[in-house]
């Protein structure tokens, strides 16, 4: 019975030991695909690389994450919320995955499921400033306009200048049309006009948007081809006659 027991035991160990072997080979794998979509320049091998991660370890959070931004940007909402709603069963106190997620929701007219996304973003962190103005947005277009102008409130009330004060104004112009105040609300859409670092700020943020640097890649990529191409196949220049 002792030899019985020993040799089971043994068993158990080794299965053990292969099933941990296992789990670090695949992080491994995974964290090396991983690695090389985050030095990738291009959208779709980055989309390729952080898949085959997540395909070798499931719950690589930080792969999910990463692809549910990109589908979000190809307007590929299902499969972006599909990522999202895996990686907040990983990790419940993300306020960036909720932002996440509220997004994507908004983007499908999914407007209550947004606003519950963006509360649940700020309960984790009540200076989500970003996840505010989206709730804004989220009950602005649900039709609760006074629940939308107390967001709009806390981010103005902040002083901080940047694009997101200037879309909360643009938010509350809105509301103010809508209830009539047309001289009020032109106000407000003059306020939220005003770029306030739109050189260092807004161009930067245009110019590194997932989808356009990996477009702006591509073009750069075609044209030193094309460089190349004609460089080897144009014709010497003749020589002047002296």
């Amino acid at each position: 019975m002792r030899s019985s027991a020993c040799v089971i035991s043994r068993i158990l160990i080794g299965l053990l030991v292969l099933a941990l072997a296992h789990t670090a080979f695949a992080m491994s794998t995974a964290q090396k695909f991983y690695v090389e979509a985050q030095n990738s320049n291009f959208l779709f091998e980055k989309l390729a690389l952080y898949s085959q991660a997540i395909s070798t370890q499931p719950d690589f959070l930080e792969a999910r994450k990463e692809r549910a931004t990109i589908l979000y940007y190809q307007k590929k909402y299902e499969l972006a919320e599909h990522d999202l709603n895996r990686c907040i069963e990983i990790d419940k106190n993300s306020d960036e995955l909720y932002l996440l997620r509220g997004k994507v929701r908004l983007a499908q007219g999914n407007y209550q499921g947004a606003e519950q996304d963006f509360t649940s973003a700020l309960k984790i962190n009540p200076e989500n400033r970003q996840a505010q103005l989206e709730r804004a947005r989220a009950r602005y277009l649900l039709g609760d306009f006074d629940a939308s102008l107390t967001d709009v409130r806390v981010l103005l009330k902040s002083g901080v200048p940047d694009d997101l004060t200037a879309q909360a104004y643009r938010i509350a112009g809105f509301i103010l049309l809508h209830r009539g105040d047309k001289k009020l609300a032109r106000q407000y859409f003059q306020m939220g006009k005003m770029p306030t670092d739109f050189v260092f700020g807004g161009f930067y943020g245009w110019l590194y948007e997932p989808k356009r640097i990996s477009l702006i890649g591509m073009v750069g990529l075609i044209a030193g081809v094309l460089a190349l191409f004609f460089r080897f196949e144009l014709p010497a220049p003749r020589k002047r006659k002296k």
